[in-house]
């Protein structure tokens, strides 16, 4: 890691972002009985956004997905771990990109309007990935699970779509409005480009 990434971490723009990324990796934690209303894509959308270095904004939303993963497959899901594990790297593979899709969204392009679309185009990458993890988990024999074909597993889904646009756009609107809502009240949060010079006598 460069020394320009080792002092990042100790700047507290850093700690505020890195603080609402876990609060949200513990919210994915809760068994709340809705299907598909989680923080992933959100996560991932807002580190690509808001954090300066690239490779903290791939770095610190990964291990909150990993942390949580841990978590929910050793407890709630524990009976579904195997199949869960074997979904994680398309799960990975579209939070990757997610953060990249964000790079789209920094400084100007951090709008209302940015976030909505990001939100969706978030909702759109993981509803394809992951599905197309789900069709190929099926196709393996460790699963007792029947295998079904790619369009069918697709079009099983489409009812739930919703359901992670859903939950993408009110994770975003928090997210991103809870640092909206930080930075306009504390300037040291600003990202540096938009922080005011220290006028000197």
């Amino acid at each position: 890691m460069s020394s320009e990434n080792r002092s990042s971490l100790i700047e507290p723009r850093f700690l505020v972002l890195a603080g609402l990324i876990l609060l949200a990796a513990l919210v994915r934690t809760i068994d709340h009985g809705i299907p598909n209303f989680a923080p992933i894509g959100a996560i991932a959308l807002f580190a690509g956004a808001c954090f300066g270095s690239r490779l903290l904004a791939f770095v610190v939303p990964c291990v909150a997905l990993l942390v949580s993963d841990l978590m929910l497959n050793t407890s709630r899901y524990v009976d579904l771990a195997p199949t869960a594990w074997a979904l994680v790297p398309f799960t990975a593979g579209a939070f990757v990109l997610t953060v990249v899709i964000g790079f789209g969204f920094r400084g100007r392009n951090r709008s209302v309007a940015g976030v909505f679309v990001g939100s969706l185009a978030a909702s759109c990458v993981f509803f394809v990935i992951s599905n197309l993890g789900w069709w190929a988990v099926l196709q393996m024999s460790l699963f007792e699970i029947p295998a079904e074909s790619m369009g069918t597993v697709y079009l099983k889904a489409i009812p739930f779509f919703h359901q992670t646009m859903l939950s993408d756009l009110f994770f975003n609107t928090t997210l991103f409005g809870s640092l909206a809502l930080a930075e306009s009240r504390f300037e040291v949060l600003r990202p540096a480009d938009e922080m005011r010079p220290v006028e000197t006598a």
